[in-house]
């Protein structure tokens, strides 16, 4: 039996896409439960619409209630943008949202849990309109925790 050349070409293709699927690791975010502590300060994670985490490669997950403390965090053990799979809270639906995609409003009218005064949300657009309402500004994932791609 023979393959055409068409045939051979398709067979390598999904095969290549197959292996690379495989190799990445695809971690979800890990629901907050009523027991969980912050990571970083040790408090009781107990508003969920300021909580964040990281799931580093070896699928261990760190869980803050304040984004304040997941910078302070990052930036103490020299964590990487690439070290771990970010996710945040989104501050209005309470969803989680993968954290180099979100934006983040930086403002002293958030009375976040450490007051870090931070909130991420899952655009830019509606990250704009809450920093114009609350005198924020608006950062990304990088300016926020100080780690480039």
């Amino acid at each position: 039996m023979t393959l055409r050349p068409r045939a051979f070409q398709y067979l390598v293709m999904t095969a290549s896409i197959l292996m690379t699927a495989c190799s990445q690791e695809s971690f979800v975010p890990v629901e907050i439960e009523s027991s969980d502590m912050c990571t970083y300060c040790r408090m009781a994670i107990s508003e969920k619409r300021y909580a964040a985490e990281f799931i580093d490669k070896q699928g261990e997950a760190y869980k803050f209630d304040d984004l304040e403390c997941m910078r302070n965090h990052v930036q103490s053990k020299h964590i990487g943008q690439n070290d771990a799979t970010w996710f945040v809270v989104d501050f209005e639906s309470k969803q989680w949202l993968h954290g180099q995609q979100s934006s983040f409003v930086q403002s002293a009218r958030f009375k976040t849990p450490m007051s870090g005064g931070m909130v991420a949300l899952k655009d830019r657009t509606r990250a704009e309109q809450v920093a114009s309402q609350t005198q924020g500004s608006v950062m990304s994932f990088a300016e926020v925790f100080g780690i480039a791609p």
